[in-house]
């Protein structure tokens, strides 16, 4: 699993602050930044991403908690910045026909001929 993601039992330190630093402080330092700028121009619109996997059945742990995480960021960007005219919103995307989202769950043969 990505960034050592697993199970609450399983999760070491490591994994969970690599993987909340990259899926949520991320995207907090950079609405920080881009704030300032709507506020001042009196409008704007935040539309952060998050996953299904927040609020459904999803084994690993630190994935599921910094998307939880990201709709109550959201929703906070919302009401305390409505009135300077800044929207925010969070897209709950499901599984994506990706390879990242998907060859790692495909087993591939151990040889390719070619």
């Amino acid at each position: 699993v990505a960034g050592g993601d697993a199970t609450p039992t399983e999760i070491t330190e490591a994994a969970f602050d690599r993987i909340m630093t990259v899926n949520l402080r991320g995207v907090v330092m950079a609405c920080k930044h881009a704030l300032p700028v709507m506020r001042a121009q009196a409008g704007g619109s935040i539309v952060n991403i998050s996953s299904l996997d927040a609020v459904d059945n999803y084994p690993w742990v630190t994935y599921k908690a910094s998307k939880a995480g990201m709709i109550a960021y959201t929703r906070q960007l919302a009401i305390q910045n409505a009135e300077y005219g800044i929207r925010a919103n969070v897209i709950l995307p499901g599984l994506m026909d990706t390879p990242m989202a998907i060859n790692p769950r495909v087993t591939l043969p151990m040889s390719i001929d070619f």
